[in-house]
C-alpha cells in the first residue's frame, strides 16, 4: 500500500458489490471504511482523524440520488492533498461525467461490472497521480501569459480571446487546425493551451483536438513542462472526457452549448496558478 494512503472509504447500495471491494481492499492490506448510503459516508468522515489522504470510492447514483452529500464532497475534494473521489459508474453522460470530473475533483471513474484487478490497479494509480501532484512544484507566478487557443470555428477563437481575464496581461496565439498548432508546440511553450476536440466544422467524426492534447503532452515530456490545458467543445464522447483528465491530465472541460464566461475566466486564472 501507498505510505500516503491512510484510508479507503467505499460507498455503495449493492451489498455484494460493497462485500467485493471490502474483502479484495483488506486482502491487499488496506484500511477500509464501507457505507450504504451518502448519511454513510458523511458519519465516517466526521469520525476519521484528520488524516493526509482519504480515498472515496463511491457509486454515481448515490451520489445523484444526495445533492448535499455531492456538495460535501466537492468542497473536500478541493485539496487534492486531503482526498480523491473515484466512482463506480454505469451508464455516464457526456455531461455528467464532465460535472464529476469538474465539480468533484473525481480521479477516474470505474465502471460495473469490475473485476479485483481492475480495482487494485486502479487505486495504485491513483495513488501514483496523488504523489505527483503532491510533489510537483508549483508554477512562478508571471507577469505576462502566453496561451495558445485552437479554434477552428472564427466566432469562437475570437470569443475565447474576448473572454479571457481583463486583468491579466496575455499574449494571446491561435491556430486553426492540427498541423499548425503542433508546429507552435515544437516552437514554443506556453502558460495556457485552449483547445477544441474537433478542428473541423461540421464534421463530428474529427477529433482531432485529442491528438493536439497528446502532441502537447509529448513536447511536455520531452521539455520536463506540464502545460495547463482547457477543452472548449461542442463534441465529445464519455470515453473522450474521461480519457482528457484521467490519461492526459487537462484541468477544465466546457461544453459549448453550457459555457459561461464567468466560469471559463475562473478555469483559466485557476489552471494559471
Amino acid at each position: 500500500m501507498k505510505p500516503e494512503l491512510n484510508a479507503v472509504v467505499v460507498v455503495d447500495s449493492d451489498q455484494s458489490w460493497l462485500k467485493f471491494c471490502q474483502d479484495t481492499l483488506e486482502k491487499n492490506k488496506y484500511t477500509v471504511y464501507t457505507a450504504s448510503s451518502g448519511e454513510g459516508v458523511r458519519t465516517i468522515l466526521s469520525g476519521l482523524p484528520n488524516m493526509e489522504f482519504k480515498l472515496i470510492l463511491i457509486d454515481e447514483r448515490i451520489l445523484s440520488a444526495n445533492k448535499n452529500i455531492t456538495d460535501e464532497l466537492g468542497d473536500l475534494a478541493q485539496d487534492v492533498l486531503t482526498s480523491a473521489i473515484v466512482l463506480f459508474a454505469t451508464g455516464m453522460t457526456p455531461q455528467k461525467l464532465r460535472n464529476m470530473f469538474i465539480k468533484l475533483g473525481v480521479f477516474d471513474c470505474l465502471n460495473k461490472p469490475f473485476n479485483e484487478q481492475s480495482l487494485i490497479a486502479m487505486i495504485e494509480q491513483v495513488g501514483a497521480d496523488y504523489h505527483l501532484r503532491k510533489t510537483k512544484p508549483s508554477r512562478n507566478s508571471k507577469i505576462v501569459n502566453r496561451i495558445l487557443i485552437v479554434e477552428d470555428d472564427p466566432d469562437w477563437r475570437s470569443s475565447l480571446t474576448t473572454y479571457l481575464p481583463g486583468d491579466m496581461k496575455n499574449v494571446v496565439e491561435t491556430a486553426t487546425n492540427y498541423q499548425t498548432a503542433v508546429e507552435m508546440l515544437q516552437n514554443q511553450t506556453y502558460d495556457l493551451a485552449i483547445f477544441d476536440l474537433s478542428l473541423k466544422d461540421f464534421d463530428e467524426a474529427d477529433f482531432d483536438g485529442m491528438n493536439l492534447i497528446r502532441a502537447l503532452r509529448y513536447q511536455d515530456e520531452k521539455r520536463g513542462t506540464s502545460t495547463p490545458v482547457i477543452v472548449v467543445s461542442a463534441y465529445g464522447t464519455p470515453d473522450q472526457i474521461r480519457e482528457t483528465f484521467k490519461v492526459y491530465s487537462i484541468n477544465y472541460y466546457f461544453d459549448k452549448k453550457y459555457l459561461s464566461p464567468t466560469k471559463y475566466q475562473e478555469s483559466v486564472m485557476a489552471a494559471l496558478r
